[in-house]
């Protein structure tokens, strides 16, 4: 018997802004909503069980759909107590995502200014999806 072996990367359509700041995510998460014009609410703590360690790692997570324009957003912290949830990037307290937004990279630098401007806000930086290594910490749902 011949064995096969089944490869597939995820789809990608993610835009990822890293957030550098002091705020807690709440507060952030309200200036976000106000300069950003969203309505990001708290959602139960988004949950991460890696391979090599069984008990999972819990980081604040918000959200919000458009559903006119089919776009989610995603504001998810880090930093856990447990520990990073993209650790090649500990530079970022949090992560900004916007799912489902096409290759418009007027509107991503908009982003990226308009978060950067937010009174704060250490820096905001774009991230790589392909630096990635553990992508599937990105599947919210």
């Amino acid at each position: 018997m011949k064995k096969q072996t089944l490869v597939f990367d995820l789809d990608y359509d993610y835009t990822i802004i890293g957030i550098s700041c002091h705020y807690k995510d709440y507060r952030l998460c309200h200036f976000l909503n106000k300069t950003l014009r969203l309505n990001l609410v708290k959602k139960n703590d988004h949950e991460v069980t890696l391979k090599n360690n069984s008990e999972p790692k819990y980081f604040s997570f918000y959200k919000y759909s458009n559903n006119h324009q089919e776009l989610n957003f995603y504001l998810v912290a880090n930093r856990g107590e447990q520990g990073f949830l993209i650790p090649e990037h500990k530079q970022a307290d949090y992560l900004f995502i916007v799912e489902n937004i096409e290759e418009d990279i007027d509107h991503t630098l908009n982003f990226h200014s308009e978060i950067k401007n937010i009174n704060g806000i250490l820096t905001a930086f774009s991230i790589d999806y392909e630096t990635i290594k553990n992508k599937s910490n990105l599947i919210f749902e």
